[in-house]
């Protein structure tokens, strides 16, 4: 068992089932750890009765401005795009319901195949799907690096990074304007001020602490996700 994962505080107790020789448990949490954050996990196992995978593709342009020697500003664009593929598949239960989930990743299933897809939840907060595992083939599938640190991220995983929300901006933003204002008293140079300033606090505190923390701790971090990945098998 992974040290990941915490069985004193197992939520439930599921007995494993057998399907063509695969054991199957049902559906089940657990409490696990990443980084030292507490989740709920939940796994939810069916037999697969229809999966599509969807290609995605997006097309955009980037700006780029080129400062010459003698102070000319030349604004030049490029062309990127970017492709990935999600998949949809609809699970049956023993109950006989089904129930169709949308993965942000895809996924190699075939008619029939015995399937989990997880999730970890913040405790009273949100969840979104980690991962899914064809039991059949015993192979899981997630994100790529960069869909897995988001995801870390929107999970509060990366603990500086909680700050950087909306309300962190406007407490701030009010604090750099109210500051601004005492020093002028003037109301328009607090307002423009207030909002350069604050974005700029902002962005500076992205990219001098929470960018540092995020390479420091991603390799640790990377061994829990792919050891509580790993550790499916024997939930």
């Amino acid at each position: 068992m992974s040290a990941v994962l915490a069985p004193e505080i197992q939520t439930t107790q599921p007995t494993p089932t057998y399907r063509d020789g695969i054991v199957m448990p049902r559906d089940e949490e657990k409490r696990v750890f990443i980084n030292g954050v507490e989740f709920n996990a939940e796994r939810i196992s069916g037999r697969v009765v229809g999966s599509r995978v969807k290609q995605h593709s997006q097309i955009y342009t980037k700006h780029h401005n080129n400062y010459m020697a003698n102070g000319d500003n030349h604004v030049y664009s490029t062309v990127q795009s970017e492709q990935w593929e999600t998949s949809e598949v609809r699970l049956r239960f023993e109950d006989g319901k089904e129930k169709l989930f949308k993965l942000p990743f895809a996924v190699s299933v075939g008619e029939d195949d015995m399937m989990s897809v997880i999730s970890l939840y913040r405790l009273k907060g949100d969840g979104y799907t980690v991962a899914a595992q064809n039991h059949n083939i015993s192979q899981h599938f997630t994100y790529d690096r960069n869909g897995l640190q988001r995801v870390c991220s929107m999970l509060g995983i990366f603990k500086p990074q909680v700050f950087l929300t909306n309300k962190s901006y406007v407490v701030a933003l009010a604090l750099v304007a109210l500051g601004l204002y005492g020093v002028s008293s003037s109301i328009l140079l607090a307002v423009i001020g207030g909002f350069v300033l604050s974005g700029f606090l902002v962005l500076a505190y992205q990219y001098v602490v929470v960018l540092p923390y995020v390479l420091a701790v991603w390799p640790r971090v990377n061994r829990q996700l792919q050891a509580f990945f790993d550790d499916f098998d024997t939930w």
